[in-house]
């Protein structure tokens, strides 16, 4: 099935026939079977789904974190190299932001050094690249831990500092894995209020793959897959008519999000 987005919305991500299996032994795994979708620009898009039915491979792919077993992804009507890691990681930096459920910090190094790595393009000096990483790690109210390694921090403050990682490089788009699976409510509700501010400010994309920790209501267009497959069509309107929505029945609700810093 494909899905279908407001036609004054520019397409982010299209995706054309996509298939992902893996081999085990003598045997294949599909994951993916012959998914078809185009994700909107300047939005919120939750894939959404049972565990096991390949949100998170869907969201690899987009990322160029892996390759297809068949089919086509494009970024702004432009196809992938999917078939290229060492094309693909260029292509990815700079304008990916990748959260993962379990932070993925490096262990040896650092809460500064881990914001530090997105920024290891080249366009900035080691001091300036030093003090970006360490005034994000201020935004989230991490100063105090830049010195620390991952081990010293809680999990909440290890996927704030993943969080900052991503967002350091001023990415087009976030892609972010059940962000909120391994931190307690407080903290989830500062991630969430983060991802979706960094949209709702007009300073990229976000696309969350979860079973339920993410509620549909905060996103512009939902994406539902069931054993590899996409269920009905969704359309996906206008971004900005969903945020005006959005934010009208969060004010109802009595519930403010907080700006990015």
């Amino acid at each position: 099935m494909t899905t279908s987005i407001h036609s004054d919305t520019p397409v982010l991500f299209e995706c054309r026939e996509l298939t992902k299996q893996f081999t085990i032994g003598r045997s294949s795994l599909r994951i993916l079977a012959g998914v078809n979708c185009s994700i909107p620009s300047g939005a919120i898009t939750l894939i959404s789904g049972r565990t096991g039915q390949g949100k998170s491979t869907l969201l690899g792919l987009l990322g160029g974190l892996d390759s297809p077993t068949s089919g086509q992804i494009l970024f702004r009507g432009a196809p992938l190299p999917v078939s290229d890691i060492e094309k693909m990681a260029q292509w990815r930096r700079g304008r990916v932001g990748v959260v993962f459920q379990h932070s993925n910090l490096l262990p040896s190094w650092t809460a500064l050094q881990n914001v530090e790595a997105a920024l290891m393009d080249g366009t900035l000096s080691a001091r300036d690249r030093k003090q970006h990483a360490f005034e994000w790690l201020e935004r989230f109210n991490l100063a105090d831990r830049a010195d620390h390694l991952p081990m010293q921090l809680s999990a909440g403050q290890q996927q704030l500092t993943a969080l900052a990682r991503a967002m350091a490089s001023d990415p087009e788009v976030i892609l972010a894995d059940e962000p909120t699976g391994d931190v307690d409510p407080q903290t989830a509700e500062e991630i969430l209020e983060r991802l979706t501010g960094f949209v709702r400010a007009g300073k990229g994309s976000l696309i969350v793959a979860s079973h339920g920790t993410f509620l549909p209501e905060n996103a512009d267009c939902v994406l539902e897959l069931k054993n590899g497959i996409l269920g009905s069509p969704e359309s996906c309107p206008n971004p900005k008519t969903k945020q005006q929505n959005t934010t009208q029945h969060n004010s109802q609700a009595g519930f403010a999000k907080k700006a990015l810093p």
